[in-house]
């Protein structure tokens, strides 16, 4: 009897298998078919069709419509934010099709469209709660860099700011006060304009500061708060994307940023900031969160890495192995510290072990027991269980690198055959693949001589790339 599975692929209409969209750069005929899309897409309150012209003129960028059958079905733009800092937004797609794949069909086309324009970086920011865009970033190699809350205020006149305009002479300092600050790093490195989130680097800050959107507290003496404030070039809304000083001095410069917005005659000012103590203290100065609309922040690729590294799942996964006791001791004194009422740490650390995170010693012990019960001497026992937590601990192996085939066991490390084990009457032998080296061990003082190896071992390892290329 066929599977539900089969079932279903049969029941599938031909034509929707070799459904093809045809994506290419947006015209002004397209504008009806698209604002009737963008009118079934959040109760018909899509801002769309508000920055469409725009975006068709904009030639640094690309604004782009996506075909079926010669029809307009969806949307897609592509914004240089700077030289190779590229922004995606806009992703629509008629809400009658999702469900066949062709959202990723235009995403492709839209990473396509971004690389050929020199795209260095290449960030999207979507709704905490759209689950379906955060698989689409998580599948496609984004990675989460930044938490965002956007809250909206009425603009609010003052007779005088407590802040001041930042000159070009308070450059330098303001850009230390940033880099060091608590909102820098929560937004890695970036500021919320809006929903673009822009990098915050020492040129756009140069600009900001040219342009009288930073202002600072004192208004004399060495600076101890900075808020930023910048206006999107699409509806001319002023939103303030970075605070930072004591709680006090940050809900001083939210006030300002309302009055800014009413020296400019906008009826309202926005605020795109980090979740947590930032966001709630402007929130609290009459900024409204309802409904909440918390923002996360997507862009391609690891930091740090590039595409001949190891991939940072194995290089987070080796650290979390390496280091998870101490990780278990910092969760467990966290939730000990927190709880809404007494709990035992050896308790909380228990809890840590058997919910969150793998103890990998034990996952390694595991599957390595029938093999140790093939031997007969004691010491032949201890001397795997050694080798075996060395690995967990110096190479962060798990489980998955561990297999046995009769009375050998071999160990991967980095994608490739690491370490062979193996018993020959009384003889313990260790054969190290990256140095050739064969130890043969017959009592547990030797267990040191084979630590030694295993290091130089792993040392010679962690120099290749996956390529099998030595770094440089």
């Amino acid at each position: 009897m066929p599977s539900k599975v089969k079932q279903a692929e049969a029941a599938r209409p031909e034509s929707r298998a070799r459904e093809r969209l045809v994506v290419r750069r947006a015209r002004t005929s397209d504008r009806e078919a698209i604002a009737a899309v963008a009118s079934r897409i959040w109760g018909g309150t899509d801002y769309l069709p508000l920055v469409w012209d725009h975006w068709l003129k904009d030639r640094e960028g690309a604004l782009l419509t996506a075909t079926l059958e010669g029809r307009p079905v969806g949307v897609s733009k592509v914004t240089v934010l700077a030289p190779g800092e590229v922004w995606l937004e806009g992703l629509r797609l008629d809400p009658s099709l999702h469900g066949r794949g062709l959202s990723r069909q235009i995403n492709r086309a839209t990473f396509r469209t971004a690389k050929a324009l020199g795209a260095k970086s290449i960030r999207y920011a979507t709704g905490l709660s759209n689950a379906a865009s955060r698989h689409l970033a998580e599948v496609r190699g984004f990675w989460l860099v930044a938490r965002s809350r956007y809250v909206v205020a009425r603009s609010a006149p003052l007779r005088t700011l407590s802040s001041r305009k930042a000159s070009p002479a308070d450059l330098k300092a303001v850009a230390r006060f940033v880099r060091a600050s608590e909102c820098y790093r929560a937004m890695s490195g970036l500021y919320g304009l809006t929903w673009r989130f822009p990098a915050l680097d020492e040129r756009r800050l140069r600009r900001l500061v040219a342009a009288g959107r930073v202002l600072v507290l004192p208004r004399r003496g060495a600076i101890r708060a900075v808020g930023i404030w910048d206006r999107d070039d699409r509806e001319g809304e002023v939103c303030l994307g970075y605070v930072d000083g004591s709680d006090r001095d940050i809900a001083r410069i939210a006030r300002d940023a309302r009055a800014v917005a009413a020296s400019l005659g906008e009826q309202e000012v926005s605020a795109m900031l980090p979740v947590g103590r930032i966001a709630d203290i402007v929130h609290r100065c009459g900024y409204d969160a309802d409904p909440p609309a918390n923002a996360v922040v997507y862009e391609l690729g690891a930091r740090g890495f590039r595409k001949d590294d190891a991939p940072i799942e194995d290089v987070l996964w080796r650290a979390l192995r390496r280091n998870a006791q101490e990780a278990a001791d910092r969760i467990a004194g966290l939730l000990t510290e927190r709880a809404e009422r007494p709990v035992a740490f050896e308790n909380a650390r228990d809890f840590v072990w058997r919910n969150l995170i793998i103890d990998p010693r034990r996952d390694v012990y595991e599957v390595s027991e029938p093999l140790a019960n093939l031997f007969s001497v004691h010491w032949m026992r201890n001397t795997l269980r050694a080798i075996l937590t060395h690995l967990v601990e110096r190479c962060g192996i798990d489980r998955s690198a561990f297999s046995v085939r009769g009375r050998t066991a071999t160990i991967r490390y980095r994608g490739r055959p690491f370490a062979r084990c193996s018993v020959r009457g009384r003889v313990f032998r260790l054969s190290l693949v990256p140095t050739g080296a064969t130890l043969e061990l017959t009592e547990t003082r030797h267990i040191a001589r084979a630590i030694r190896a295993i290091d130089a071992a792993a040392a010679i390892a962690d120099a290749r790339r996956p390529g099998g290329r030595r770094a440089s």
